[in-house]
């Protein structure tokens, strides 16, 4: 049998009950569940676009499921979900905080995040060789022409730090905080069509 999953009111339902009333009721960390929201209702189109194409490429993955609602973005409170791919369903094993603990100082995480994105040569697939390889040196040593290059790209800069600094950062379960065991299961086209908008 496999749950449902709507939306209302920028809430996560599961088989009509929203996940942070639930998630409220089975453990003690009120203050973090309370002022969550969809993931969903991110504002950031870069990270909204890393939300989706973790649903349709089927990756097993800890999944940023609901984030801060004043903020909407990676930047606040996030929670994440252990979620695996099976052929018919996919299943939400566990439910956690992403916390601070690693992150090292402000500076260090600055300067981990800036460099994160398109200054990750050792990232790059073929297309972006082809395209960025006449530029790499600058992008990697002139700081004047990344900034340039970021402020006229910025939602592929955002997308691109998803990859090179958040996802690694969700992905390692020592950043979690994990609170709830979850055994939620859902088909897998319904679950593209609720996150990506149509099945894949």
């Amino acid at each position: 049998m496999y749950n449902k999953l709507t939306e209302k009111d920028r809430n996560i339902l599961v088989d009509g009950k929203e996940l942070t009333i639930m998630l409220l009721e089975d453990n003690e960390w009120d203050g973090y569940y309370y002022e969550l929201v969809s993931s969903l209702c991110n504002e950031n189109m870069g990270e909204l676009r890393y939300i989706k194409e973790l649903v349709s490429r089927k990756l097993d993955c800890n999944f940023p499921l609901l984030i801060c609602d004043c903020d909407c973005d990676f930047n606040c409170t996030v929670a994440v979900a252990k979620v695996k791919f099976c052929d018919n369903c996919v299943k939400w094993e566990k439910i956690g905080i992403v916390t601070g603990t690693n992150r090292g100082n402000s500076r260090t995480f600055f300067e981990n995040y800036r460099n994160s994105g398109i200054r990750r040569v050792e990232d790059w697939a073929e297309d972006d060789w082809q395209k960025y390889g006449d530029i790499a040196y600058d992008l990697i040593q002139d700081d004047y022409f990344f900034h340039d290059w970021c402020s006229k790209n910025w939602q592929e800069e955002l997308y691109r730090r998803c990859w090179g600094y958040y996802h690694k950062y969700f992905n390692d379960d020592l950043n979690i905080s994990w609170a709830s065991e979850l055994n939620f299961k859902f088909e897998v086209k319904e679950y593209q069509k609720f996150f990506c908008g149509e099945s894949i």
